[in-house]
């Protein structure tokens, strides 16, 4: 996809995710995403972060952590999270064409984000979120070609064939892995639940790879 089509899918997804942000109730925004310790207004929060934060706030800000740059994230996302609901709807639609991408990254990493942290909200609320497909390919591309260390473990792909049933399309040659797209998608990214929703000789591998060490 060329730039200008990967930031209209972006685009669109973050509109929709403002859409969902206001139809959500206070109980539902405190509930538990698949983020780890992050709620769902945290992790909406998260998203809009990046679209409104200086570079010299996230400078300083990596500076304090000490070159964590998780810890850096999770610092900077806080400082949003006290934001009313409407306003990170808001913020999210007046800046949906933001072209941000992190340095040395291709627009498929905040692509691939968004995708990953919209399901992150949606599944534990069990609200049903069709991503796009041609994002969602994009994604698998990014993922198994070299994504930079934070997306996908190293060598996790590695002698396996991922086949997203619903795109009709593969990626990588070994044994195989089936199921829909993003949920290929959330398993590459750690969501070890999405495993569950695979089938295929190599979904054990996958899995065996996944596991914190």
């Amino acid at each position: 996809m060329a730039d200008i089509e990967v930031i209209e899918v972006i685009a669109g997804e973050r509109r929709r995710v403002a859409e969902l942000a206001e139809t959500l109730t206070e109980e539902q925004l405190l509930t538990r995403s698949l983020c780890e310790a992050w709620s769902v207004r945290d992790v909406l929060a998260h998203l809009l972060m990046p679209l409104v934060t200086s570079r010299a706030a996230a400078t300083a800000t990596i500076v304090r952590a000490r070159g964590d740059l998780d810890r850096a994230n999770v610092m900077l996302t806080s400082r949003l999270a006290g934001m009313s609901v409407q306003e990170i709807a808001d913020g999210l639609r007046r800046h949906a064409n933001h072209p941000f991408r992190p340095p040395g990254m291709s627009l498929a990493a905040p692509l691939t984000d968004l995708l990953v942290h919209t399901q992150d909200m949606t599944r534990p609320l069990g609200l049903a979120h069709r991503p796009p497909p041609e994002g969602v390919a994009a994604a698998l591309s990014f993922l198994t070609r070299g994504a930079p260390r934070g997306f996908v473990r190293r060598g996790a792909t590695d002698g396996l064939s991922l086949h997203a049933t619903d795109l009709d399309r593969d990626w990588g040659s070994g044994k195989a892995v089936s199921g829909r797209g993003i949920d290929l998608v959330l398993a590459l990214t750690g969501r070890t639940s999405a495993l569950a929703l695979l089938e295929g000789p190599g979904v054990d591998v996958l899995g065996r790879r996944l596991r914190p060490s």
